[in-house]
């Protein structure tokens, strides 16, 4: 995993490795069943990366660079803080939960 100063680098550089789906276009009930393991699915978080907004504390996120059963990769950006209202990304994050509480560790 490389250091990124920008989302916007990371979500290139990601692109350049392949991760070319964005997720965040997914309907919530598209993506949900491979995060929950539905029906044999199941999504694999590969990457990740935080961002904290420096002049707007709450232009706050996480860049997940992730990997679906089916071989699809992408990447899904999920904001908290002011932003974190979005009911796709709050959908998710709820079931992805696990993996930010590891790396808050």
């Amino acid at each position: 995993m490389g250091e990124y100063k920008t989302l916007s680098e990371a979500i290139n550089k990601l692109k350049e490795k392949g991760f070319t789906e964005d997720f965040n276009q997914w309907d919530a009930e598209e993506l949900l069943p491979y995060v929950k393991g539905q029906d044999g699915k199941k999504i694999k978080i590969l990457e990740f990366y935080r961002f904290e907004g420096t002049s707007d504390m709450g232009a706050n996120s996480i860049l997940y660079a992730i990997e679906t059963s089916g071989g699809k990769r992408g990447v899904l950006v999920d904001a908290y803080g002011t932003y974190a209202n979005q009911e796709t990304s709050e959908k998710i994050m709820k079931e992805m939960a696990i993996h930010r509480q590891a790396y808050d560790k």
